[in-house]
């Protein structure tokens, strides 16, 4: 597919946004096509093209109502965050059959499938006080020795005096002051004993140290969470990559329950009818895409494509994915799961995988190191959880430069559409469209420094013969003040040029 100039640019379209809920207010560019290599399509998912089956829109983001920020996370720099690490947990656990005294999935509570930072800790502490950081607890109950200490009345005045002023005195009452705790110190102590009273008790040892509770280990590495546990599982959990183009065979031996369960997320979580989820919309969406399958040497083991990721406890199908295998990394599609699985916060946990998966991919693909998370809309409450995966970037709609989203978030405020990349190439900028200024960025991060000069030099010609610069992009001539680039681009034109001819 070539790149579209002024004159045959796809037309304009307006449908109800799924984001603010608006009709005929979201404004994108849309095509449909039936055949697209994966280095194609790449190159349109790093300029803010979105792919739904095989419709792909790019949306016009100064009029459309909620502007989406193509969103990409580094994964050789990814460290999970607590919540996401209580989600692998318990993910183990619930395998394990730890905690869950062997009940079935639909007898296990629900937990929400997210962790906001301010949910993280809550439920902690409650009915104890965390005063050391050894792991012990001391109990909030005054009757109670502290730890290590001899019960003498002393320790349980001073042990009540501190604990009443914690809880307010809501166990006495509300009466007892500090003032009133002594004066009847001084009365007990003023009180005459009877010889009965004054025969020795038997000595009362201290009592032992309690043993520090084991803290939670943080040491673990994001490799080490995703193994899995050491202890047997009672549960098998089993995750299936199959291909859809050329289609796997499983695809149709599973096809009816994996539509199943996209029914019955579609229609218990988003509230579609029937229609909506319907088994032609599901192959419209999850079962068809323009990309071809490869299986280059220097490849992933996986190859190239689209995928279906199944996600089945002994043998049931109680997850779905779907995704895409890319030069530069995974671009997630889209998941849906049982409604009755979803305590095991199944959108964050096929989120982890799939980043260990990019991980695992870039040991022998090394350009594979992005894990891209879909569209941000910073209005929208819904997609805010995608901040969670960090180091996170946003793609600035009018550079086509990538921007860390920390740096993004106050402008975003401020303006729902705005330029996220500050900076300028002084020696280039005056005089330049958005297009050939679009095109000369993605050129320069195509001559970075990488592995091998080959690698190098073949990105620079695939930017080059995919945007068709000479022919479209540059009718002002522009590159030809650069005579250091113009020799470059003249260079690699006479050698596609040549590939073309012996083709």
């Amino acid at each position: 597919m070539g790149a579209s100039g002024p004159g045959n640019s796809p037309p304009l379209e307006a449908w109800s946004c799924g984001y603010c809920g608006k009709s005929d207010s979201f404004c994108a560019q849309g095509l449909t096509t039936h055949s697209l290599t994966v280095h194609d399509y790449q190159l349109m998912l790093n300029r803010g093209w979105v792919r739904s089956g095989k419709y792909l829109y790019k949306a016009t983001m100064p009029v459309t109502c909620c502007p989406t920020y193509p969103m990409r996370c580094h994964v050789l720099d990814f460290q999970a965050s607590r919540s996401q690490r209580q989600v692998l947990k318990r993910m183990r656990k619930y395998l394990t059959m730890e905690g869950t005294s062997g009940k079935p999935a639909a007898e296990v509570s629900s937990e929400p499938q997210t962790l906001s930072r301010c949910e993280e800790g809550a439920g902690e502490g409650r009915g104890e006080l965390e005063l050391n950081q050894t792991g012990n607890h001391f109990p909030l109950d005054p009757t109670q020795p502290w730890p290590g200490e001899c019960e003498s009345y002393g320790n349980v005045l001073e042990r009540r005096l501190i604990v009443g002023v914690l809880l307010g005195w809501e166990r006495g009452g509300g009466d007892d002051t500090d003032s009133s705790i002594q004066a009847r110190h001084k009365t007990r102590a003023a009180q005459p004993t009877s010889p009965a009273r004054v025969s020795p008790a038997p000595a009362r040892a201290c009592p032992p140290p309690r043993a520090p509770r084991p803290r939670p280990s943080h040491t673990e590495s994001f490799e080490q969470l995703m193994s899995g546990s050491t202890e047997p599982a009672q549960q098998r959990l089993e995750v299936k990559l199959l291909k859809l183009c050329p289609p796997s065979p499983e695809l149709q031996t599973s096809f009816r329950e994996s539509y199943n369960v996209y029914k019955r997320y579609q229609m218990h979580v988003h509230k579609d009818t029937e229609e909506m989820a319907s088994e032609a919309e599901y192959r419209r969406f999850f079962c068809s895409t323009p990309l071809l399958g490869e299986e280059p040497v220097d490849g992933p083991d996986t190859g190239y494509g689209s995928f279906i990721e199944q996600f089945l406890l002994d043998g049931k199908i109680i997850a779905l994915g779907l995704l895409d295998i890319l030069p530069e990394g995974i671009n997630s599609q889209y998941l849906c799961y049982d409604p009755a699985y979803s305590f095991l916060s199944l959108g964050v946990y096929s989120a982890l995988r799939e980043i260990a998966l990019t991980q695992r991919l870039h040991k022998k693909a090394p350009r594979m190191k992005y894990y891209y998370l879909g569209p941000y809309v910073h209005s929208c409450i819904k997609v805010k959880y995608k901040l969670q995966y960090q180091p996170a970037e946003l793609l600035c709609p009018v550079t086509g430069r990538w921007v860390f989203a920390e740096k993004c978030l106050s402008k975003l405020e401020e303006s729902k559409y705005t330029r996220l990349y500050e900076r300028e190439d002084a020696d280039v900028v005056s005089g330049l469209s958005d297009e050939d200024l679009w095109f000369f960025r993605n050129f320069l991060d195509a001559l970075s420094p990488s592995p091998s000069a080959s690698l190098q030099t073949e990105e620079a010609m695939l930017v080059v013969s995919q945007e068709d610069l000479v022919s479209t992009h540059s009718s002002q001539g522009w590159w030809r003040q650069h005579s250091c680039l113009a020799r470059f681009l003249s260079c690699c034109c006479v050698t596609c040029r040549r590939r073309e001819t012996q083709s």
